[in-house]
């Protein structure tokens, strides 16, 4: 499964994902999958409880 296959179903089934970001680890809820100029894009809210 892909990156963009695992957080599609992240979204869709409303559960956080673990992430790195500047070599620090989050988790969060991902909310929103796009793309602009052919670069993916997610809007991701950091916390556990972010889907409320």
């Amino acid at each position: 499964m892909s990156v963009h296959d695992s957080l599609r179903e992240a979204i869709q089934k409303k559960v956080v994902v673990g992430f790195a970001f500047n070599e620090k680890n989050y988790i969060g809820s991902p909310h929103a999958l796009g793309e602009t100029d052919g670069v993916a894009h997610v809007l991701i809210y950091r916390g556990e409880d972010a889907h409320q």
